[in-house]
């Protein structure tokens, strides 16, 4: 009976938040070397209400990005037959891409300088803060909005 409810309650989300999804971003360097980059996607479980669109990006496609299926009859992409798994794994692939579009977002910066006589050790650490977005296909490349 719990996998039942646990089910629908899947379905139901999937359903109710078809496009949304959320990034969120951690970057730190070491004396100006990239140390550590991270770089996360996921599928938004609940829908924005009273959201508004504002464009953030535009990513054209690249040869291997969709399978035949995606496509109508005149070969122009059919957003109608893409699932949400489909363009999560699309976003999943351009995700410097994705950086590039949000690194005008909320951002968090700390940084660190600790000196000793001639020795200088510098650390500083970027977040871009999770943020809800959405994706539309059209015929050469995909538009992403910020949903504010």
């Amino acid at each position: 009976m719990e996998r039942i409810v646990c089910l629908l309650i899947f379905i139901i989300f999937n359903v109710v938040a078809q496009d949304e999804f959320i990034f969120w971003a951690e970057l730190s360097n070491k004396n100006f070397i990239l140390h550590h980059q991270n770089e996360t996607i996921s599928m938004a479980m609940t829908k924005s209400k009273n959201k508004t669109l504002e464009y953030a990006c535009e990513i054209t496609y690249v040869q291997n990005d969709f399978k035949e299926k995606m496509y109508d009859d005149f070969g122009v992409i059919a957003e109608e037959k893409m699932t949400k798994l489909d363009k999560f794994n699309f976003l999943n692939i351009h995700k410097n891409d994705l950086i590039d579009c949000f690194f005008n977002s909320k951002i968090d910066v700390k940084d660190f300088v600790k000196s000793e006589q001639t020795y200088v050790q510098s650390e500083t650490y970027v977040r871009i803060l999770p943020l809800r977005f959405v994706v539309e296909f059209h015929d050469n490349s995909a538009f992403i909005y910020y949903l504010k």
